[in-house]
């Protein structure tokens, strides 16, 4: 998040200490969530080693928190079932597929349970696009069925 100086000019990169709490705050608030979905913004930021107004700082409200943990979740899943080999057997590769999409359900679950239901879909679609993995196979015909 590059910010402006006082005079509203060009950006500036943000320094290296924002960047590391940034990153404690987000793992810290994944890993809280996933625990407990209704946790406090003071125990997120205790978890994370900065206090409410570094974390305030950077996410103005508990919303953008959790947008940015969701965010941060869709990327997770999209580089795990990116990776995930479905050369080969197609029902060997659909185990496979299924295997890393159950890990992720149950990595993310509380996460995405408790709080997705309660964003406007426009906030997360911006956020998932479908990636080179999730387009394999669309707009192919599909073979006849032999029956």
């Amino acid at each position: 998040m590059p910010s402006s100086d006082a005079r509203g000019t060009a950006p500036r990169a943000q320094r290296a200490d924002a960047r590391r709490n940034i990153a404690a705050i987000l793992d810290a608030a994944t890993d809280c969530l996933a625990r407990d979905p209704e946790i406090s913004i003071a125990d997120i930021a205790a978890a994370a080693g900065v206090g409410r107004i570094t974390l305030y700082g950077h996410f103005k409200t508990r919303a953008e928190l959790v947008d940015a943990v969701l965010v941060r979740a869709i990327e997770h899943a999209d580089a795990v079932l990116g990776t995930t080999d479905t050369a080969g057997d197609p029902g060997e590769a659909l185990a496979r597929l299924v295997a890393s999409s159950w890990q992720i359900v149950h990595q993310f679950r509380n996460i995405a349970g408790r709080n997705l239901p309660h964003r406007p879909a426009e906030a997360m679609a911006d956020h998932h696009q479908l990636q080179p993995h999730a387009r394999r196979g669309r707009g192919r015909r599909s073979r006849p069925h032999q029956g």
